[in-house]
């Protein structure tokens, strides 16, 4: 099994001096919240930038999964 996190920074959230650092680490940071709070992330978790929009997906896997989703696919 593995935490796969995939983030896609190519947004204007990710752009402003050291938002990328802050950005990536306050979504990293939402990933461990929603975890603590026992959620499962069996299927890929949509991840969302400060601005709400759709950047990444997070979840458990087997390791032969290879990749997530596309963006805009839900699972």
């Amino acid at each position: 099994m593995t935490f796969r996190v995939t983030i896609d920074t190519d947004n204007d959230a990710f752009d402003y001096p050291n938002s990328r650092n802050a950005e990536t680490a306050r979504i990293l940071r939402s990933i461990a919240d929603r975890l603590d709070k026992g959620e499962a992330f069996e299927f890929y978790e949509t991840l969302f930038d400060i601005n709400g929009n759709d950047v990444g997906r997070a979840a458990f896997k087997a390791l032969h999964t290879v990749h997530p989703p596309a963006r805009g696919r839900a699972y």
